[in-house]
């Protein structure tokens, strides 16, 4: 059975825009017969227009003909503002790399995940969150929404700001079509409300020692415009909060969303190869590059589990094996009780 390609947000757009830009039954009639070669009464049941435009919707959903759907509706009105926001922002979405093939194996590797709809709706929260952070105007990383106002990246992206301006681009991603969208930058308005510098030994291999707690390589910084509460997809941006005590294991999938190398959103995932004994790194196979530094990275289930932070010292050598983030809920136990309040960052029994 083909995987369920829409979001619930996503759905419902959809619909909102069918229903806009082919008004009544008759028009309907003539989408679904010269647009996808099937006649109405043979995919969605008698009833008013609302309920035969889902019917049409999860049909195609079922059929793995959604992108279809979207294409041959827009055409046919290509002049509809509804049809056209919608679908470039439908073919913009990180999510569409997840081709079914790529679903399939995310769904062998991970035996918690069940439902490939709540699936894609968690992974377009998360994408939301996702932000460039550019410093002087040129991209320096990756950053992620993780309170109202405030903005989670790595120390070492924001170190050597020296006075520039500092801005978070949220929405920063291009259509499969090529369509590139625009983000919305939010300036950063002071200085970080929390920080922890790196560690020495993060430049070394073997480390001689483990990190001590408080070189979490974290920089939390106040952003202005509210973007948590930006509209994506009709919802509220919202953040992303890390579950109560997100598993670290070895063996356990590991996704990352990032911007590389300053460009527009992409994924990637691999394994985790091992936590150290302090929870203080974390590292993994999966691919990253230059600019992806402050990325969130999730388990299958889309629990934040790290913050990536660096690759092997030996980057650039033919014996680079890993890249390394940091745990987050080392991170969360490292917090200020009045700043863990404030992000809702409450993870009991973390690791201190």
């Amino acid at each position: 059975m083909p995987p369920v390609d829409l979001t619930t947000a996503e759905r419902d757009a959809l619909a909102q825009a069918l229903q806009a830009a082919y008004y009544n039954l008759a028009e309907l009639e003539q989408l679904v017969y010269f647009g996808l070669g099937e006649r109405l009464d043979d995919i969605a049941a008698p009833g008013a227009l609302p309920a035969r435009v889902m019917a049409v919707i999860q049909w195609v959903e079922a059929s793995g003909r959604t992108e279809e759907l979207v294409r041959v509706a827009h055409d046919r009105r290509n002049g509809n503002p509804r049809l056209r926001t919608f679908r470039q922002r439908y073919l913009a979405s990180a999510q569409r790399q997840v081709s079914p093939a790529i679903l399939e194996r995310l769904t062998d590797s991970a035996i918690r995940l069940k439902n490939p709809a709540l699936w894609r709706d968690q992974m377009a929260r998360a994408e939301a969150c996702v932000c460039r952070i550019l410093v002087g105007g040129r991209a320096a990383g990756t950053g992620f929404l993780a309170g109202p106002g405030l903005v989670i990246t790595n120390y070492h992206v924001i170190e050597r700001a020296r006075g520039a301006a500092i801005d978070a681009e949220f929405g920063f991603r291009i259509a499969a079509d090529g369509t590139a969208e625009p983000g919305q930058r939010h300036p950063v308005t002071g200085p970080p409300v929390f920080e922890r510098p790196y560690s020495a030994v993060d430049a070394q291999h073997p480390k001689p020692a483990p990190p001590a707690l408080d070189e979490l390589d974290v920089a939390i910084l106040p952003v202005a415009g509210a973007p948590e509460l930006s509209p994506v997809d009709g919802k509220p941006r919202g953040t992303l909060v890390p579950a109560a005590r997100p598993p670290l294991a070895a063996g356990e999938l590991v996704t990352i969303i990032q911007h590389p190398m300053g460009e527009r959103l992409q994924f990637a995932y691999d394994h985790i190869l091992e936590i150290n004994p302090d929870h203080t790194r974390v590292t993994y196979k999966v691919q990253t590059l230059p600019g992806s530094s402050g990325s969130p990275c999730f388990d299958p289930d889309w629990n934040l589990i790290a913050i990536h932070h660096s690759g092997d010292p030996r980057t650039g050598m033919q014996l680079a094996e890993y890249n390394e983030g940091i745990p987050i809920a080392t991170i969360a136990a490292s917090l200020p009780a009045e700043l863990a309040a404030r992000l809702g960052w409450i993870t009991p029994g973390a690791p201190r």
